[in-house]
């Protein structure tokens, strides 16, 4: 549900007629739609948010879970082995898991949790297989955000950094592997999604989603290329 909140288009809560989320294949050449997955080891995906492939074809992807209005649904990040009708849950019961990257080396997933304002990073031993941070949480912390700022979607750079997109504190906020982070601003509160094209991967495009615009800019470094790009 989307509320008109003095000229801008703010999100709102799940609507009472949502049928669950999924992931779906989309051939661009025909427009043919097919349903690769709706549940997760018995468990329906509430509201899979982003995903990422790595070099061998292998899926990782977020479920951002629902808002109501007393409760929210937990989310996690998850694992679609290439060729696999079946994937597996990798690490749950975050509050809000939004973007998804890889490493430049592939070593590590890096998720974005959007109501804490917590960039997590996911330590692998080999695809699909992470390195538990703590009994308590498959992730660890890589950085938390001051005062009240959410995360949504991200994209990585070629040298390693996080690129995520920031609401309230409208902007791309840019996280180095070790934490560090300063934050570049855009025109709208709502921000929420980064991606980098152009012959050098310096063209950013970043979505701002309460005043309904697609921005391009420079970016001071290369963007990571995505894998199969287009």
């Amino acid at each position: 549900i989307y509320t008109d909140m003095d000229g801008l288009l703010i999100p709102g809560n799940c609507p009472d007629d949502y049928d669950g989320g999924r992931i779906e294949r989309v051939d661009l050449s025909t427009g043919k739609v097919d349903r690769v997955l709706d549940t997760v080891g018995g468990h329906p995906l509430k509201g899979p948010n982003d995903l990422v492939f790595d070099k061998a074809g292998n899926l990782y992807f977020t479920d951002h879970g629902k808002t109501y209005s007393r409760h929210r649904d937990f989310g996690g990040l998850f694992f679609l082995a290439n060729g696999a009708s079946e994937a597996k849950e990798l690490d749950f019961h975050y509050s809000s898991p939004n973007g998804v990257g890889l490493a430049p080396d592939e070593q590590t997933v890096f998720m974005a949790d959007t109501m804490t304002g917590r960039m997590w990073a996911f330590d692998l031993e080999s695809p699909g297989i992470i390195k538990p941070a703590s009994p308590f949480n498959g992730g660890r912390v890589v950085a938390t955000m001051p005062g009240l700022q959410y995360f949504d979607s991200l994209a990585m750079t070629a040298a390693g950094n996080v690129c995520v997109a920031t609401i309230l504190n409208g902007g791309i906020t840019t996280i180095t592997p070790d934490g560090d982070f300063h934050h570049t601003a855009f025109p709208d509160l709502i921000v929420t999604n980064i991606a980098f094209g152009g012959d050098d991967m310096q063209d950013a495009y970043v979505t701002l989603s309460s005043t309904g615009q697609l921005a391009k800019c420079r970016w001071p470094e290369p963007g990571l290329k995505l894998n199969f790009n287009a």
